[in-house]
């Protein structure tokens, strides 16, 4: 006698597999916008995050010294007109730097040479001919990175240095030199040196050449008043934190030298304001409204931007 045992196999035919992949590269294509939308909420939060801190740092900074840290150590500030080439040898140290006691960097602010934190002493060497400081540039501050920004550590070069100075026309040049990045520390935000800086006094900054500014000289209103924000000098330079000079808004946004900007989805461009909130801005913001913002003593309140 005999018997027999079917066997049923088990197994996608084709068109159920296609249908399958269909399914799942339909789910994939509804999920991944939102993961990556996700992903760049929380890292416009880190960016905030770390712009309070800045905007916090110079509140306790203001109340240690009763006033705000300098923009940046270049030449003797009571003659507007000296370039970098004339103005002798100076450390050109940047805003940050002043700011890392308050920010729990202790342990690299004391690695900065005492008479390179000094305001007043004219005449020291450039930060990059002092072994201290060129080996201090290249640490890696993560509370200076927005993490969208993918271009902070990977430029060609950076931008040693920068001045602004009244040319014989009267206007402003904003004048930089840059080296080789051999693996520098990067900054995506900097100070705000007003519309020009310290060259015309009517419509600069918090933040200029060897600036002592106290928070009652901002008499726009701290909530009215930009003190940092985010910065890009393109894909090809990068700023370094250790002399990363304030930023005018003389020249708006973009992707290139002495611009606001950030790589941010939607073009949008994180700052903190001198009574130290943070807000997010869209770099199609009015030109004339966002120089308003970085000055600090023009006369004209906002009250809606």
């Amino acid at each position: 006698m005999f018997s027999f045992h079917r066997r049923w196999r088990t197994a996608f035919t084709l068109v159920e597999l296609l249908v399958v992949i269909a399914v799942i590269g339909i789910l994939v294509g509804l999920l991944l916008p939102a993961v990556q939308a996700a992903r760049e909420a929380a890292r416009r939060m880190s960016c905030s995050n770390n712009l309070k801190q800045l905007g916090l740092a110079s509140h306790n900074f203001e109340s240690s010294f009763s006033r705000l840290p300098p923009g940046y150590l270049g030449p003797d500030p009571s003659d507007v007109s000296l370039t970098i080439q004339t103005g002798g040898q100076q450390p050109y140290l940047g805003t940050l730097p002043f700011l890392l006691p308050q920010l729990e960097q202790a342990n690299v602010y004391v690695r900065i040479p005492e008479d390179h934190r000094k305001v007043n002493l004219l005449g020291e060497q450039i930060w990059f001919r002092v072994a201290a400081l060129y080996e201090l540039a290249q640490a890696k501050l993560s509370i200076f990175t927005c993490p969208s920004d993918v271009e902070v550590e990977s430029a060609e070069r950076i931008i040693s240095r920068t001045h602004m100075y009244r040319n014989d026309n009267g206007g402003m040049t904003h004048q930089s030199f840059t080296l080789t990045n051999i693996g520098f520390g990067g900054t995506s935000y900097a100070a705000c040196a007003g519309y020009r800086g310290a060259v015309v006094q009517s419509v600069r900054g918090a933040f200029f050449n060897r600036s002592k500014t106290k928070f009652g000289e901002i008499s726009d209103g701290l909530s009215n008043t930009i003190l940092f924000g985010e910065t890009q000098a393109g894909p090809q330079f990068t700023y370094i934190w250790l002399s990363a000079a304030p930023v005018s808004s003389a020249f708006g946004f973009g992707d290139r030298f002495s611009r606001w900007g950030s790589y941010h989805q939607g073009n949008l461009v994180t700052i903190a304001l001198a009574d130290g909130s943070v807000r997010t801005i869209s770099d199609s913001i009015n030109l004339t409204t966002f120089r308003k913002l970085s000055m600090i003593s023009d006369g004209e309140v906002l009250t809606d931007y």
